[in-house]
């Protein structure tokens, strides 16, 4: 059950994001490339979220795979500027490229924030260490 509501909650998060910028931005067929990015990030982002379901505390892993992932959006999108400065060194030039920028980066981050809230909402807490009167054992 959380494995389809994290799919179908990011996906339909991430592709409003999407279809918003694009009618921001007067998208045209540049904007092609942004929903095959979103689909192939949302299809790593997924698999990712699901992998955080064999670790004990489910809670904490998926804090650490959102940051992870926000990591690598964020890096993308400072690459996609410079990439765009050095194109063309006129810093004017960079308010045309914004909206596939945008487009590119905003709807992966949103549909990453949908399956984090999703996964913390529906992951099962830790389990408390066990205690025998010596102090917390490993588990068996």
């Amino acid at each position: 059950m959380t494995a389809a509501l994290l799919l179908f909650a990011g996906f339909l998060v991430g592709g409003l994001a999407l279809q918003a910028i694009v009618i921001w931005g007067d998208g045209d067929q540049e904007f092609i490339i942004a929903f095959v990015a979103f689909a192939a990030m949302f299809l790593l982002s997924s698999i990712v979220f699901l992998a955080v379901h064999v670790f004990r505390d489910v809670r904490s892993a998926a804090n650490v795979a959102v940051l992870l992932l926000l990591v690598v959006i964020g890096v993308a999108a400072l690459g996609l500027v410079v990439i765009d400065l050095l194109e063309d060194p006129n810093h004017g030039a960079i308010a045309g490229s914004l909206p596939i920028i945008a487009g590119l980066t905003v709807p992966n981050a949103f549909a990453v924030i949908a399956q984090w809230a999703i996964v913390r909402w529906r992951g099962r807490p830790a389990p408390p260490a066990h205690m025998f009167g010596r102090g917390p054992v490993a588990p068996v």
